[in-house]
C-alpha cells in the first residue's frame, strides 16, 4: 500500500542518509508546509539541537493552514501558489511566459533564495503565510523585551527603528506591503495587527466558498483514478506535472464538474477577499517581528545560538548555478 503522509522525523531519518557535506534547501507547497520548518533540528525537535547538516527551507504557509495550492485548476494564466511566484523570481519569467523584474533587492547581481521569497511574500495575491527557517529559528530561540529581559526590543517598535534595522529583502517587503495597505507612520506595526484583528472578525460571517464542494470532488475522483496523487514523493505525481501533463490536463478539464468549478471559484474569486487582505497584514507583522527577533537575538549575545542562525541564514542566501 502506498504510503500517503510522512512525518518531520522521516523526512529528516531520509535526510540523515545523505553524504557528508550535502546541503540541503527544501520549498514546499502543500497545505500546512510549515509543519516541517523544524526539519533544521536533530529529529525535528529544537530541543535535540540543530542538525550538522546544512539546511533551510522556504514553505508556503504555516503549519497550521491550507495552502493556496490546494486546488486542481490547471490554467495557466489563472492559477498561482508559492511556487508559481518563488520560481517566477528566480527565473525572471512567469509561469505564462512573461519577462519581470528580477528581485535583486541587495544590488548583488544574483537572485537568492531568500529574495525569491521576499518577492512571493510582497506579490503574492493568495491565502498563504510564507515563513522560512530563519524564522522559524527565531521564533524558537530569541524572545521579545519582557520582565526578565527588560533591554530587548518590543514586538511594537516604531517602524523607523524596524527598518534602520532590516535587510535590503526586509526593507522591500515592509516598504511594499506598507504602500499596497495603505500603511503609515511609526506605529503602523500595531496598526496592522488591529487590521488583523478587524479582519478576522469579517471573515468569520464570510459565506462560503461554493466551488470547495466540487473542487473537492474533482480532486478525489483524480485520486481513484491514479490512486499515487496520494502520496507526494511516489513518481506518477511528477510525471503527470511534466511528461504527462497533457493526459492530466485533459482528465481535469474533461471532467464532468470541471465546467461548473470554474464558473463558480470565478464568481468567488471577484469578490473582495477579506482573508487575502488579512495576510497581508500578518505578512508584514512577521516581518517585522523577524527583523526585531533578529536584533534581539544578538543583544542576547549567545555565540552558539548566533553562529547557528549566521549559518541558516547563509544557506538561505545561496542561489540556484550551472
Amino acid at each position: 500500500m502506498e504510503q500517503s503522509r510522512i512525518s518531520v522525523r522521516e523526512v529528516v531519518n531520509l535526510l540523515d542518509r545523505l553524504p557528508e557535506g550535502v546541503r540541503v534547501v527544501a520549498i514546499m507547497v502543500q497545505c500546512h508546509a510549515g509543519g516541517f520548518a523544524r526539519f533544521i533540528y536533530n529529529e525535528g525537535d529544537a530541543k535535540k539541537g540543530l542538525s550538522s547538516q546544512e539546511r533551510c527551507g522556504f514553505y508556503a504557509t504555516v503549519h497550521d493552514r491550507q495552502a493556496a495550492g490546494c486546488t486542481p485548476e490547471v490554467n495557466e494564466a489563472s492559477y498561482v501558489e508559492y511556487s508559481s511566484y518563488f520560481w517566477e523570481a528566480l527565473g525572471g519569467r512567469s509561469r505564462t511566459g512573461e519577462e519581470i523584474e528580477l528581485p535583486d533587492y541587495d544590488g548583488d547581481g544574483k537572485v537568492s533564495f531568500d529574495e525569491a521569497h521576499a518577492y512571493t511574500v510582497l506579490k503574492a495575491d493568495t491565502i498563504d503565510l510564507p515563513i522560512k527557517s530563519s524564522g522559524e529559528f527565531l521564533g524558537i530561540e530569541s524572545l521579545f523585551a519582557n520582565k526578565r529581559y527588560p533591554d530587548l526590543l518590543s514586538d511594537d517598535e516604531p517602524y523607523a527603528v524596524i527598518l534602520n534595522l532590516a535587510t535590503a529583502s526586509e526593507k522591500s517587503v515592509l516598504d511594499g506591503l506598507s504602500t499596497q495597505l495603505e500603511l503609515s507612520g511609526d506605529n503602523r506595526v500595531s496598526a496592522a495587527r488591529q487590521k488583523t484583528q478587524e479582519l478576522s472578525r469579517s471573515t468569520r460571517g464570510r459565506p462560503a466558498n461554493p466551488s470547495q464542494q466540487l473542487r473537492q470532488k474533482i480532486a478525489n475522483d483524480l485520486k481513484r483514478r491514479w490512486p499515487e496523487l496520494a502520496n507526494v514523493l511516489n513518481a506518477v505525481p511528477l510525471e503527470l506535472l511534466t511528461t504527462r501533463s497533457t493526459e492530466f490536463i485533459t482528465a481535469v478539464e474533461s471532467h464532468r464538474d470541471s465546467k461548473r468549478y470554474r464558473e463558480l471559484a470565478e464568481t468567488f474569486a471577484q469578490q473582495p477577499s477579506p482573508e487575502k487582505q488579512k495576510v497581508k497584514y500578518e505578512r508584514f507583522v512577521r516581518t517585522a517581528e523577524n527583523v526585531i527577533l533578529r536584533e534581539n537575538l544578538q543583544l542576547l549575545d549567545d555565540k552558539e545560538r548566533l553562529a547557528e542562525y549566521e549559518a541558516i541564514v547563509k544557506a538561505e542566501n545561496s542561489w540556484l548555478t550551472n
